[in-house]
């Protein structure tokens, strides 16, 4: 029996979330805590296209094994046919309710090289596959994001990012950001002041996709500040407002503001059938505009 430690990024809260596995030891407390977030939208899409019937895709991540009949007992993103996701795994469901946070929740595992299969149920040929060295007492995100092909053949790439679990400023909010927008561009995140124009003090906060910056401190000095929610807009490479959200924080927290979604609307197509004799199938879609920011506290 192997036993996997569930608990919320900066709460004292403990769950447990009991994985049985043959041949595996109780993990150590030098184990290494990884948590999965779903940030696609094909995949979502694809299910919903699929219309009537009881359609849902399903993507297990299978951890150190290749055998998917025991696909039940690990993290799983699940799509239903209303085209709604599963958001993060582990989920953490019923543990906080009404906090306005996104708490990110982390299953425990050994430490050292670990093995992960982001395995499509349905569609096992489109699954992916990634290795990572997990130190002791680490804490690793996995973002599951869609990606772009010159083909405009649906697609999607693992983006990781290394935590650690402590404040990376006490006094201040802290936050990356997190580009997981395959159409965006190089984005800038700007916070807004309460004279006008934007906060200087973090005037590196760029990235591109698919990446994430390092950790800025945010000073709240001066800035809009309406009961801890934080404006910033969220600019293209010309400087252009693509959109304005704000970050629900508090000081000492570590938080990850995700843009995910499209700037545009997409004709892509994707993959629904393999045939025996190796010829892949595929159906047009189409996936609407909805660029957007998704706030999350890691710790």
């Amino acid at each position: 029996m192997k036993t996997n430690d569930l608990f919320p990024a900066g709460l004292f809260l403990l769950l447990l979330l009991a994985a049985c596995e043959p041949e595996a030891d109780i993990i150590s407390p030098q184990a290494a805590n990884v948590n999965f977030y779903d940030a696609t939208e094909m995949l979502a899409a694809q299910a919903a296209d699929a219309g009537a019937g009881a359609y849902e895709l399903r993507f297990p991540i299978l951890i150190n094994t290749q055998d998917k009949d025991s696909a039940s007992v690990f993290p799983t993103f699940i799509y239903s046919k209303s085209g709604e996701g599963s958001g993060q795994a582990p989920s953490g469901a019923g543990s906080v309710p009404h906090m306005e946070e996104k708490v990110a929740y982390y299953l425990r595992l050994a430490a050292g090289k670990n093995r992960f299969i982001f395995y499509c149920d349905p569609l096992p040929f489109i699954s992916k596959t990634t290795e990572r060295e997990l130190p002791p007492q680490s804490n690793t995100l996995f973002y599951l994001a869609d990606s772009l092909r010159d083909d405009n053949i649906t697609d999607y790439t693992v983006v990781t990012a290394d935590e650690r679990l402590e404040s990376e400023n006490r006094e201040k909010v802290n936050f990356r950001f997190v580009h997981l927008s395959p159409d965006a561009g190089k984005i800038t995140l700007r916070f807004k002041k309460r004279d006008g124009g934007y906060a200087t003090a973090a005037p590196d906060v760029s990235a591109s996709f698919p990446g994430y910056t390092g950790y800025f401190a945010v000073d709240t000095t001066g800035l809009v500040n309406n009961r801890n929610r934080l404006p910033f807009d969220v600019l293209d490479e010309s400087g252009g407002v693509l959109l304005s959200s704000a970050l629900h924080a508090g000081v000492g927290g570590n938080y990850h503001i995700v843009l995910r979604g499209f700037i545009e609307t997409r004709q892509l197509k994707y993959p629904y059938m393999r045939q025996s004799d190796g010829n892949i199938l595929y159906k047009n879609i189409t996936i609407k505009q909805n660029v957007r920011t998704a706030i999350r506290r890691v710790f």
